[in-house]
């Protein structure tokens, strides 16, 4: 009898649909033809702490700082069950005892390769081992993974690999958290992915607290194109009837399209107005800061004349992929507000009691040829549960979507609806909603590309076409026409007259020009969308260039990452625990860091700030699955850079019992004397406090405050400098340049007074 392990209950499932001979539930496990089914759900083991290991040295809850760094030998090896599903394990080991062999069917990564030897191991496994490497839940695929069976023994190494990772992930949270815990007489907690992505948090929120204004300009003029003056213009007409006519499906709708152009033509007044902005070249990008420079742009576009060539682009959009588990959770963030943890719990649902939706822990967009084959059912069960028509949709009338590749499924394919019937009506809004929007990026993979049109003008002022002007339109709007979604808001219309122009060289009017003023913005705090996404690509704020293309290297063919930490089943946990250790806080839908978080990444070693250590945690893994490091490598590196920060003897506050840190002072009261510090109002509105406010003191200032009849911002520079009885200079309305103010007390009543420039 073989037994067959699977990484999970569905998983198992589907593999005893897909083999041959009669099935018998046994509950935990099923016994068919040949084989006996059963399932790990998820890990079924963890790692022990040092108190569990060597009690009488370690002593739960009573760390002490000579004990560090802590490195157990063979710490791999010390497992212990997880107690929720502590029966199952013990299913397994019973099943272990009756079986010939085994074959793994853990997921095909090292998380997979690891979580179902992790449990050979522990029950000291001797019989023989294949290895089945399944990525997509279908029958035919599960029949030819098992065409291609093999020895489990290829896979030691990428289990030795993961293993140590999960020892060295485990040594870096122990050594550093405890650490830190007991500098600070404060609960801390520290680890490879956690504190860089507060690192990102944090830097964030610094970056737009301290962003000062600067002015910026842009030139724009403003030119008549007169319509009769191109030559071209019949032959470009006849380009345009010719450039869509294959995309149109319906003749009715590409006549009206050709007599809306023709209509479009004759109906625009013969100069066209047109807004051209100039565009700075690379070298000269600093200009856009000197007023003076866009005043000669001025003087010299005076008594020009302009020749505009206009051009024209088909521009085909397709239908966004599938959701894998993090852009579901960024598209449920944005559209319904629903938390990333929120997300994953809806999905566990629909999956669990349902049986509406495929694995929903997945980190790809991609399906296989297999489903693109079977997807005729299920759209029908789709459309009945949704209960709707879309008269356009046809699976096998469109060009095949590029999601179904069997090339980029990994371990696991998109999160797509399964033929299981579903009654809406039954369904929570929340699940109705997730269930809708899983439906409708499957929906959307059998429906027409959206067809847009990209026109440009183009003419010289001093470098070759500096000044632009760009229009587009959707001609045919596809899928759109069907999901309507507003939250990409990159790629819909910006349609102007422009568009109405044919291709061509036109002769223009001056109609006048216009120097704008504008201010610079700072960044926009986190959301948990924006920063799921970002932690898909931290790469992108790693400015050492050997670490930055270290992450890229790890994920290279990954669809959907690009230098990214975590994984699309950690992150939202990542992000809840920050939370939970008031790192961070929820501000509305933003997510900001609490003094504590920044205080714990002012004084964190850089390579756990940011995210070296993934990047050279890699290349030692690289190296573990090629044979050229082993274990010892890894849990070396961690020890050395632990002892090295240790001895640095680092400089770390101690926290007081509210889990507060000692405030940053911003500068003394002009009143008391005494401290000022930054606070939040009940409306959660910044504000600067005095210290001695129980003691009687007033003193305060706000974000934003009034000067006569005008609003003034507060950055905490600007007080900081105002406290020192410094000019700061302040943007007011109605008054073109900047006016210089200092702080003035009046009572208990804070204001400003001008001062005049010398």
């Amino acid at each position: 009898m073989k037994l067959i392990i699977a990484e999970k209950p569905d998983l198992a499932r589907a593999i005893s649909e897909a083999l041959p001979g009669e099935k018998k539930s046994r509950g935990k496990y099923i016994e068919q033809g040949e084989y006996i089914i059963t399932w790990a759900i998820g890990h079924i083991l963890k790692l022990m702490y040092p108190e569990e290991i060597f009690p009488k040295i370690y002593i739960e809850k009573q760390w002490k700082l000579d004990q560090l760094p802590i490195n157990i030998e063979n710490w791999e090896d010390k497992l212990k069950p997880i107690e929720s599903t502590k029966e199952q394990l013990n299913v397994i080991k019973e099943l272990l005892k009756k079986c010939s062999s085994i074959i793994h069917a853990g997921d095909p990564d090292p998380e997979g390769q690891l979580l179902i030897d992790e449990i050979l191991y522990y029950f000291k496994n001797e019989k023989p081992v294949e290895r089945v490497l399944i990525n997509d839940n279908n029958k035919e695929n599960i029949l030819k993974a098992f065409e291609k069976i093999e020895d489990n023994k290829n896979y030691e190494s990428l289990y030795k690999s993961a293993r140590a990772r999960s020892v060295a992930d485990l040594m870096i949270g122990i050594n550093y958290s405890r650490y830190f815990s007991l500098k600070s007489c404060s609960r801390l907690a520290l680890g490879r992915v956690q504190t860089p992505t507060l690192g990102m948090i944090v830097n964030r929120d610094l970056s737009i607290e301290s962003h000062e204004k600067r002015k910026y300009y842009d030139y724009y003029l403003n030119l008549g194109a007169i319509k009769s003056s191109n030559k071209s213009e019949k032959i470009e007409l006849e380009k345009l009837y010719s450039l869509y006519q294959n995309e149109f499906i319906d003749e009715t709708k590409k006549s009206e399209y050709q007599r809306k152009l023709l209509d479009e033509m004759c109906n625009l007044r013969e100069d066209v107005p047109l807004r051209l902005k100039y565009t700075l070249s690379q070298d000269d990008n600093e200009e856009k800061y000197n007023k003076e420079f866009y005043e000669e742009l001025k003087k010299y576009s005076k008594g020009k004349s302009f020749d505009i060539e206009i051009k024209k682009e088909k521009i085909i959009e397709k239908a966004p992929l599938p959701f894998n588990l993090n852009e579901l959770q960024i598209y449920c963030n944005k559209k319904w507000g629903y938390s990333p943890s929120d997300t994953l719990a809806i999905t566990q649902k629909l999956r669990d009691e349902y049986k509406a939706i495929t694995y929903n822990r997945s980190d790809s967009q991609y399906l296989s040829i297999e489903h693109y084959n079977e997807s005729d059912l299920v759209m029908d069960i789709v459309l009945k549960n949704l209960d709707i028509i879309i008269p356009e949709l046809n699976t096998k009338k469109f060009p095949i979507s590029e999601c179904f590749n069997d090339e980029f499924v990994t371990a696991h394919h998109a999160i797509i609806p399964t033929k299981a019937k579903v009654t809406i009506s039954e369904l929570g809004d929340k699940e109705r909603n997730v269930y809708r929007a899983i439906c409708d990026y499957y929906i959307i993979q059998f429906l027409p590309n959206c067809i847009k049109e990209k026109t440009e003008a183009y003419t010289t002022l001093v470098l070759e076409n500096d000044l632009k002007l760009t229009s587009t339109r959707i001609i045919i709007s596809g899928f759109k026409n069907y999901l309507n979604d507003k939250l990409d808001s990159d790629n819909e219309e910006t349609l102007s007259d422009l568009s109405k122009l044919v291709s061509g060289i036109y002769t223009s009017n001056f109609i006048s020009d216009l120097i704008e003023e504008k201010e610079t913005k700072p960044l926009t705090r986190y959301t948990e969308a924006s920063l799921l996404k970002d932690m898909t690509s931290i790469s992108k704020y790693v400015s050492d260039p050997e670490i930055k293309k270290l992450l890229k290297e790890k994920d290279k063919g990954k669809k959907g990452e690009s230098g990214g930490i975590g994984t699309s089943a950690t992150r939202a946990n990542i992000i809840e625990k920050l939370l939970d250790l008031e790192f961070i806080e929820k501000t509305g839908k933003n997510i900001v860091s609490t003094q504590k978080g920044r205080d714990l990444i002012r004084i964190s070693p850089v390579d756990l700030k940011n995210p070296t250590l993934t990047a050279k945690w890699w290349t030692i893994q690289e190296d573990i699955i090629n044979g050229n490091k082993t274990k010892d490598d890894l849990y070396n590196s961690v020890i050395e850079n632990f002892i090295k920060f240790k001895n640095s003897n680092p400089e770390i506050p101690i926290l007081t019992s509210n889990n507060k840190t000692e405030k940053e002072i911003i500068g003394k009261c002009p009143k008391c004397g005494g401290n000022i510090y930054e606070g939040l109002t009940k409306e959660k509105k910044k504000n600067y406090y005095c210290g001695n406010y129980k003691e009687g003191c007033k003193f305060k200032m706000y974000e934003e405050m009034s000067h006569f009849k005008d609003k003034i911002k507060l950055s905490k520079s600007k007080v900081k400098n105002l406290l020192l009885n410094k000019v700061v200079a302040f943007k007011l309305t109605g008054k073109e340049s900047e006016t210089n103010l200092k702080l003035k007390l009046n009572g208990d009543y804070v204001n400003f007074e001008e001062i005049k420039s010398v």
